[in-house]
């Protein structure tokens, strides 16, 4: 065979020389894959991957691992060591601290010294148990850890999740112990910077308008759920930070962060949000007792609004209590527009035996650091019908012309309506038409005047009545007019009436004649009795002693026969001492006739005496009188 043609048949082309090499490169890389999964598939670990522990407590890790048996010579003993993954990309030497074991059975390996005396390896590694202890858990022990063995000689063996091997991870759990709130208030009245409310500043206030910002805080590991509840109904989704803005009444609450851990324990934290914010809305309640004679009768409370309005009959009485929804609460204070109350109330007015002044318009003002604001409140008063005060508007009836006239005014709330019946028949529209009177209505104010024209025969009596009526009550007047006579026969009864006058003004005169003429009588029969009385005590003491006389002056009164013509009362005697002497003169008295009974005089005598000894009698003016006793 020639050398070329040899040379010909192991000559390759370049560009399959070059898919040569890949196609070995790559039957290698699987073959090599091969060995590994194989080698792999003879060592294996059997672990949970995740547990959890409280810090401060024990965790126990339940291991088993198998091995190639093949790498493990007789009697050879296998060492176990738990390290922290993952592991460094620098070469990691086990003098390094970071590089130690946490555990191991290897008594002349150290270990790290955060876990010594923590971490024990309670199974047998010959056994193929690898079990883990881990004691007062710290957050340091977080992490995930994977197994390695060796062997005096060739077995050394780590089981690595990139050998598709599980690696338990550890998560060390803190509880809840404590929830804080944090709230920021902007708006009127606060600065930019945040106001942190704890426990013990509980509650937060706010004024209407502002905007306030809660946020919410727990110190669990891992970092609860939080979420935010309002009277205990859930606001949105779960998130530690609610803001409120631009704050109004409905928005105060009591307001609570819930954080929720994921051992299932759950604490809430409370904050109370106070709003304050100025008068809303003004509320009447009113109360109102009516009166029925002596009859009170107390209604249901209502509740009105600010602009309302009441009606009440004259008699009733009325309480209105004004309340303000505002917070703080608000002052009030009643008054009355257009006019004035005797006793400025304060949030509730008092309104008793109400009359038609007590109507107006009340106004209740309620002041207030964030706004003033008021209500109004019309009151009317309503009553019966009932005849007009006014003089000028009389209700009469008379006649006038070929009829008679009448008039009937009537006040009243509301306005009264009149009607008239003329003996027994009701006048009507249609009355009206076909009879012979008018009716004719003036209305003022709240008087009504109706007036009655009626033509027609006036030779009989008529019966004429007027009836006022409202919704609350009735009144009515009752007219009687007497048939009306001719002219000759009203003269006489005006003759007769003038007469009976005259005569009753003479009898008023007799009597008091008559009374005037006793009282006389009965005066002198009085002084006859005093002077009787008074002769008979002299005659006694006349009889027992003659020569004495009264020793203290006095007046002796007795009978004495006239001896010379009468004294009118022009002539009557005056006293002595003012008397001049005159020169007695005889006169000769005629006797009494017997015919002619003697007619009684009196006569007053007056002693005088100086001493109590024997009067003087030397006294020239005195003058005498004989005295006849019977």
């Amino acid at each position: 065979m020639p050398e070329n043609e040899s040379t010909d048949r192991i000559r390759l082309l370049p560009c399959k020389r070059n898919k040569l090499f890949l196609s070995l490169a790559a039957i290698l890389t699987i073959l090599c894959k091969g060995i590994r999964t194989q080698k792999a598939w003879r060592y294996s670990i059997t672990v949970d991957s995740s547990f959890s522990v409280q810090r401060g407590l024990a965790l126990h890790i339940p291991c088993r691992f198998t091995y190639n048996q093949g790498d493990l010579s007789r009697n050879e003993k296998i060492f176990a060591y738990w390290f922290k993954y993952p592991p460094y990309s620098s070469p990691c030497y086990l003098h390094y601290e970071v590089c130690k074991p946490v555990v191991t059975n290897y008594q002349y390996q150290t270990v790290q010294h955060s876990a010594k005396d923590r971490f024990y390896l309670l199974g047998v590694p010959d056994q193929g148990d690898c079990s883990l202890v881990i004691t007062d858990a710290r957050i340091e022990d977080e992490g995930r850890y994977y197994l390695r063995i060796e062997g005096s000689r060739q077995l050394k063996y780590s089981f690595l999740p990139e050998m598709e091997h599980t690696l338990p991870r550890v998560h060390v759990i803190e509880p809840l112990q404590k929830v804080t709130i944090t709230v920021n208030i902007e708006g009127a009245g606060y600065s930019g910077s945040g106001k942190e409310r704890k426990e013990e500043l509980n509650p937060v206030i706010a004024k209407e308008g502002n905007t306030v910002n809660l946020m919410c805080a727990a110190d669990g590991r891992p970092a609860p759920n939080l979420s935010w509840m309002k009277d205990n109904q859930k606001i949105g989704e779960p998130t530690p930070y609610l803001q409120l803005r631009e704050i109004g009444p409905e928005d105060a609450g009591k307001y609570q962060c819930l954080a929720n851990h994921q051992n299932r324990s759950t604490i809430k934290k409370m904050v109370e949000l106070i709003v304050q914010y100025r008068p809303r809305m003004l509320v009447f309640n009113t109360t109102q007792t009516h009166r029925r004679g002596s009859i009170l009768t107390q209604g249901c409370s209502k509740e009105l609004s600010s602009v309302s309005n009441w009606t009440a009959e004259v008699g009733d009485s009325l309480e209105l209590l004004c309340k303000a929804d505002s917070n703080p609460p608000a002052t009030t204070s009643w008054a009355k527009r257009d006019g004035r109350l005797q006793k400025p109330p304060d949030n509730q007015l008092r309104l008793t035996n109400l009359t038609v002044e007590d109507e107006g318009v009340y106004v209740c003002k309620a002041k207030h650091e964030l706004g003033d604001v008021e209500g109004t409140f019309r009151l009317y008063v309503t009553y019966a019908p009932k005849l007009s005060g006014n003089p000028q508007k009389n209700t009469t009836c008379y006649y006038h012309d070929n009829g008679f006239l009448c008039t009937c005014t009537l006040h009243a709330k509301p306005l009264p309506q009149i009607e008239w019946e003329v003996d027994g028949e009701r006048i009507t529209e249609e009355s009206r038409r076909r009879g012979n009177w008018t009716v004719e209505v003036s209305v003022k104010m709240n008087e009504v005047t109706s007036t009655l024209n009626w033509t027609g025969s006036l030779d009989r009596a008529h019966n004429i009545i007027c009836m006022g009526s409202n919704s609350y009550g009735i009144q009515s007047m009752q007219f009687l007019l007497n048939a009306k006579k001719d002219s000759t026969s009203e003269s006489s009864i005006g003759k007769s009436n003038k007469a009976l006058f005259i005569a009753g003004l003479c009898g008023i005169f007799l009597g008091a004649g008559i009374f005037m003429l006793c009282l006389f009588l009965i005066r002198v029969f009085k002084q006859k009795k005093a002077i009787l009385e008074a002769s008979h005590v002299e005659g006694i003491s006349s009889g027992r002693e003659p020569q004495e006389k009264p020793k203290n002056s006095s007046h002796i009164y007795s009978n004495v026969f006239p001896m010379g013509p009468r004294l009118s009362p022009a002539d009557k005697p005056k006293p002595a001492g003012e008397r001049k002497a005159k020169v007695p003169q005889v006169s000769t008295v005629p006797a009494p006739r017997r015919s002619e009974p003697p007619e009684l005089q009196y006569a007053a005598l007056n002693f005088k005496p100086k001493s109590k000894g024997v009067p003087d009698l030397s006294d020239d003016n005195v003058e005498y009188s004989p005295i006849q006793r019977k």
